[in-house]
């Protein structure tokens, strides 16, 4: 598998043709926002390329040289189950092994009915059978719950781990009201 940085031109293709249908729309930033992210050096996204083909890719969010956000990461759903998202993830970790890599999941007790909440807990399972830890840390971002979830580095404590995040929210969206640790 290859690894290439996505240009603004492919992350533009990659957003109308892949991420408007993997992602909810609550989920989902504008291609405004992720233009705006992207010419202020927070929004990098990598393809993953197999046999010439984009397989998956992986978006992260960053503020700091400490930490990256798995913003958006999914595998081309017609090749999902086949474990090409654990390959994608593994490469994910190595690249941010000295980093706090973070993710946010929607949580999964917050979901309106119950495919919804079996969809998420698949979510949050193959996160943790990559070696992924759950922190007890929970956001709400415009209505929507997320579990906080995190790369296995010692070097960062969940306490670190919830500062890198205030951080990030606070630099990228400073007038958005993020609620940590309440119900929406």
């Amino acid at each position: 598998m290859e690894y290439l940085e996505a240009s603004l031109e492919k992350i533009e293709h990659v957003y109308l043709n892949f991420m408007k249908d993997d992602f909810p729309e609550d989920e989902l930033k504008s291609l405004d926002q992720i233009k705006a992210l992207y010419h202020a050096n927070h929004f990098i996204m990598y393809l993953a390329i197999k046999d010439k083909e984009m397989v998956g890719y992986a978006c992260f969010v960053s503020v700091s040289e400490k930490s990256n956000l798995l913003d958006y990461f999914a595998v081309t759903s017609s090749i999902r189950g086949q474990g090409i998202g654990s390959e994608i993830l593994q490469w994910i970790l190595a690249e941010n092994s000295s980093k706090c890599l973070m993710i946010e999941c929607e949580t999964p007790e917050m979901a309106k009915t119950e495919a919804e909440r079996k969809l998420r807990e698949k979510r949050i399972s193959f996160y943790l059978k990559q070696g992924i830890l759950k922190t007890k840390i929970q956001t709400c971002i415009i209505g929507v719950p997320y579990t906080v979830l995190r790369n296995a580095n010692d070097d960062y404590t969940e306490s670190d781990t919830r500062a890198m995040l205030t951080h990030l929210y606070k630099t990228l969206t400073p007038n958005l009201e993020i609620n940590m640790n309440e119900e929406c």
